[in-house]
Formats: structure tokens, C-alpha cells, sequence
């Protein structure tokens, strides 16, 4: 964990900003923004019947879509369009730790501890046994070294 300097203060300023700009009800509820190098993606959750699309995932599709290799930090705020109150920073879910974990394991993710300080965290650390589809777990080995134990039900014929 390291200290969040002021490049990343201000990446969290423009996450809120964009927030509460855009915020609609039952719509848009979180932004996130991701830095590459001198610049900056901005995005919106968006809120549907059918599915989510967290802002993480879309701020750094559109990174990647501009031809971004490397993404330097993550941020994501989330606000309920209270009055008198700013929209909070907050640590992303499962499936977008999974997804930085994979396309951008040494961003500096921003969020805060218990205590509400800010601090960054790098990506790779969100999430210690991350799922992986190939290689990691095995699975052919496993069934193959425990194939002898599984008994197979005999063929049947049908007269």
C-alpha cells in the first residue's frame, strides 16, 4: 500500500466532477477514471434491467480501444445524489478486480481504508486467488490422476 500523491487526488477530482455531472438516478450512479501516462478515460456505470456495466470496466475498455498499453491508475467514486454530500471513493467489485487483475495488473488502484483515508493499492493485490481458465488449476491433471477412484456406469444395451 502506498500513499495516494497528487496526481492521483486530482484523477479523483475528475471522476466526481464527471460524476456529478452526469449522475441520473437509477442510471448512473458511480463513475470511475483511468490514467495512462498524460491522459485520462472517463466513464459511467450504467444501470440496465437486464445487467450492470460497472464504470472500471468501461473506463478501461475505452482506454484500451484508444490504443492504451498501459493503464497507471484506477479510480472509481460512487454518489446517491444527496445534497451536501460528494460522491465517495469506493473499491471495485469481483468482476472488475478480475478484470484489472488482467489487463492491468500494476495500475495503482485508489481507495480507501476503514478509517476513510485514502491510499493506493496495485491491482495484483485485490485479489489473491483470481480465477484463471487456463493453466493454473489444472483440471485435466486432476481428473486423470483420479481416474482410477470414478466408477463408470456399464454400457447399456437396448433390445
Amino acid at each position: 500500500m502506498a500513499s495516494v500523491s497528487n496526481s492521483d487526488r486530482r484523477l479523483i477530482k475528475r471522476a466526481s466532477d464527471f460524476l456529478l455531472e452526469r449522475y441520473e438516478p437509477k442510471r448512473h450512479h458511480a463513475a470511475a477514471a483511468v490514467r495512462c501516462g498524460k491522459r485520462s478515460y472517463l466513464s459511467l456505470h450504467l444501470d440496465t434491467s437486464g445487467f450492470d456495466v460497472c464504470a472500471e470496466a468501461s473506463a478501461v475498455a475505452k482506454a484500451i480501444v484508444a490504443g492504451e498499453e498501459r493503464i497507471d491508475a484506477v479510480v472509481a467514486v460512487l454518489w446517491d445524489g444527496s445534497k451536501g454530500c460528494l460522491p465517495a471513493v469506493v473499491p471495485p467489485c469481483g468482476d472488475c478486480r478480475q478484470l484489472l487483475l488482467e489487463y492491468a495488473p500494476s495500475a495503482d488502484v485508489l481507495l480507501c481504508d476503514e478509517e476513510g483515508e485514502l491510499l493506493s493499492v496495485k491491482a495484483e493485490e485485490l485479489l489473491p486467488y483470481p480465477y484463471r481458465s487456463q493453466g493454473s488449476f489444472k483440471l485435466l491433471d486432476f481428473a486423470k490422476a483420479h481416474e482410477s477412484r470414478v466408477k463408470h456406469p456399464k454400457e447399456r444395451r437396448v433390445n
